[in-house]
C-alpha cells in the first residue's frame, strides 16, 4: 500500500514539474531535441544517401549529445543506479559515434543509394 502511494506521489510530483520527466528526482536526459536531430540524420543513413555527410553530423551530434547530458562524471548523483545509468549512456553515445567513423572511412557498402548514384555518373 505505502509503495503504490509513493508511486502515485511521483507520478503527481512528475505532472506538476511542467510535464518532464523526473529520475531520481533529476530532470530526465531522455527528453532532448539531440535525439530528434538523430532520428533526422538516421533517415538518409538507412538509406545509405550522403553517408560520409551524414554521419559526420550524427558523429558530431552524438558526442554533443554524450557531453552536455550524460556528464556521469560530476558530482551531485542521487544514488549510484542513476550515475551508472548516465554512464551506460554516455559510452553509449561514444561508441555508436566511433562506429560511424568507421562507416565513414571504409564507405556504406555496395547496396546504398550512394553507390547507385555512383554507377549512373
Amino acid at each position: 500500500m505505502l509503495r503504490m502511494k509513493s508511486r502515485a506521489d511521483a507520478a503527481k510530483f512528475a505532472s506538476n514539474a511542467g510535464g518532464q520527466r523526473h529520475h531520481y528526482g533529476r530532470p530526465d536526459p531522455h527528453d532532448n531535441y539531440w535525439m530528434l536531430l538523430e532520428c533526422l540524420l538516421g533517415i538518409p543513413l538507412a538509406f545509405g544517401l550522403y553517408t560520409t555527410r551524414v554521419t559526420r553530423w550524427l558523429c558530431l551530434v552524438l558526442l554533443v549529445e554524450a557531453f552536455t547530458q550524460w556528464g556521469w562524471w560530476g558530482g551531485g548523483m542521487p544514488s549510484w543506479h542513476y550515475r551508472q545509468h548516465v554512464r551506460d549512456h554516455f559510452f553509449t553515445n561514444v561508441s555508436v559515434a566511433g562506429g560511424l567513423l568507421l562507416m565513414q572511412s571504409f564507405g556504406a557498402g555496395v547496396f546504398t543509394v550512394d553507390s547507385l548514384l555512383a554507377k549512373q555518373e
